[in-house]
């Protein structure tokens, strides 16, 4: 898990609610996973909560792997 600013995640569609905190956090966690599906294509599961109560507030699945923070942004980011 590793925590990031709202600034690096800018790029993501809209401002990120907590609807747990009513309100807009300036901090979130974003942790990934990833693996092999059916057809032997990688996939990633990529999670942002908020970093003070831990709601999810997005999330999003692709196909390929995740390596590192950048590669988990640019997949939020489209």
């Amino acid at each position: 898990m590793v925590i990031v600013s709202s600034h690096q995640l800018k790029n993501v569609s809209g401002p990120l609610f907590c609807e747990t905190c009513s309100q807009l956090s300036n901090q979130f966690n974003v942790w990934w996973t990833d693996g092999k599906n059916d057809d032997g294509l990688d996939y990633c599961n990529i999670h942002v909560e908020c970093a003070t109560c831990h709601n999810e507030v997005l999330h999003k699945s692709a196909v390929g792997d995740i390596h590192n923070l950048d590669d988990a942004i640019n997949v939020l980011s489209q």
